[in-house]
């Protein structure tokens, strides 16, 4: 008779236990979905102690670096796809010689300026370090024209000259510290053609004075290859996009290997403001 009370006993509280188990299980379930927690991995996360005022915060600035850092890994940084325009001025200087089959030699010359030359870059930062782009060009200058035949001067008068280029370039930053002032330093290398023409503008004595205008017959080509070296700085006005300037020196030649040994050469001083995204 005790042995079957203890046993009765013993089940009747094995039962309570689950029972109370259960209960405390509907009951936790019920404050999870009034909180709107699905997860049960976060079912303790609201029941945690907060630090106390005066405990120590190193762990909670470290982590908030962290997320800064995280934060600026894109930014003001050199990654992805870009688009750059740029706007220059500067001095061009001209020149080809040609030995015709009678074996006169004629010189002409172009000195002048450049205002402007507009050019466009496309392309894409790899690492924050490095660029590759392709670059189209195009713009418009004036000066003084000069021919000379054997040694003797024909003509030295006013023109104006257009400039075409298409190539392909990079760009170097060798500086990756962002708090520092040389971040955005770089230098840049670029090859390709260059399409360079020059009109002659003559002079006409009317009785209301000079008059200037185009002769379309007397247009002299100074066409060539060319290589350009660049050192540049950009500054960065928001996430995105960014302003700079540059400094640029283009060579080009153009040697022929027709009867008429024409031999061209083009030397561009370029200043540029350019914007880019």
């Amino acid at each position: 008779m005790v042995k079957k009370f203890f046993a009765l006993s013993f089940l009747a509280l094995i039962f309570a236990a689950h029972a109370y188990a259960w209960d405390m299980g509907a009951y936790v379930e019920n404050d999870r979905a009034a909180k709107g927690i699905k997860d049960s991995t976060f079912v303790w996360k609201d029941e945690q102690k907060q630090p106390e005022a005066g405990a120590d915060s190193s762990m909670t600035l470290t982590s908030e670096l962290l997320q800064q850092i995280n934060n600026d890994v894109n930014y003001h940084a050199h990654r992805g796809f870009y688009f750059s325009t740029g706007f220059s001025f500067g001095h061009t200087s001209l020149s080809n010689t040609e030995n015709d089959r009678h074996n006169e030699k004629t010189i002409r010359t172009f000195d002048g300026r450049s205002l402007p030359y507009i050019e466009t870059r496309a392309g894409h930062y790899f690492a924050n370090t490095i660029s590759v782009y392709g670059a189209l060009g195009i713009g418009i200058g004036y000066g003084s024209f000069g021919s000379t035949s054997n040694g003797k001067e024909e003509t030295n008068i006013e023109a104006v000259s257009m400039r075409g280029l298409i190539g392909l370039g990079t760009e170097i930053y060798p500086f990756q510290d962002k708090g520092s002032n040389l971040y955005g330093l770089y230098f840049g290398l670029c090859v390709g053609g260059s399409v360079q023409k020059v009109q002659e503008r003559e002079n006409n004595d009317h009785t209301i004075g000079y008059t200037y205008y185009f002769k379309k017959t007397d247009i002299d080509s100074f066409d060539n290859t060319f290589a350009r070296i660049e050192v540049g700085y950009d500054y960065w006005f928001s996430e995105r996009w960014k302003t700079g300037i540059a400094f640029s020196y283009t060579f080009g030649k153009y040697d022929s290997d027709d009867d008429d040994n024409l031999i061209t050469t083009s030397h561009n001083f370029d200043f540029t403001i350019r914007i880019a995204r």
